[in-house]
């Protein structure tokens, strides 16, 4: 049987729970999350967890409260997957991960810390502003830009 080992990529489903039980997190009801360990796309102490994992082998992780770095990746993540769906035109997932964003921002940050309020406004900003394009016909241009050639060549003759 195989295990999990450095520089191996895993797909996994996780459910990323508060001390009281409650879901943060998590892909179970949905796609699992594919990761190479080794690469930083998961935390060192969390990628040591994995490490000697069978496959179909279920285990639970405890991590302590002071590790705020998993709330704030999981925001930068939701920012990031929002910005990849812009780039692509998906315009249902890119307000999907910011509306997730903002949940997640007003769930487990200090809402009254001046920060937190200015990036909730910058989110709820984006979230409410258009994001298709509208790219302006160019062809009358076009023509007038071959028309002046046109006109230049015959006058150069």
């Amino acid at each position: 049987m195989n295990t999990v080992a450095p520089g191996d990529t895993v797909v996994l489903h996780y459910r990323l729970a508060a001390g009281t039980g409650e879901e943060l997190e998590g892909t179970f009801g949905g796609e699992p999350a594919t990761l190479t360990l080794g690469r930083g796309e998961l935390a060192e102490n969390l990628e040591r967890c994995l490490i000697g994992l069978a496959s179909g082998e279920q285990r639970v992780f405890l991590l302590p409260p002071e590790q705020a770095y998993y709330a704030r990746e999981n925001l930068k993540l939701r920012l990031l997957t929002a910005r990849l769906a812009l780039f692509h035109h998906d315009e249902a997932s890119y307000r999907r991960d910011l509306k997730a964003a903002q949940a997640w921002l007003a769930r487990y940050f200090d809402t009254q810390e001046k920060e937190v309020r200015a990036a909730g406004a910058l989110l709820r900003q984006l979230a409410e502003s258009p994001v298709r394009v509208d790219v302006p016909d160019i062809a009358t241009s076009l023509a007038a830009v071959r028309n002046f050639r046109l006109t230049q060549e015959r006058g150069a003759r």
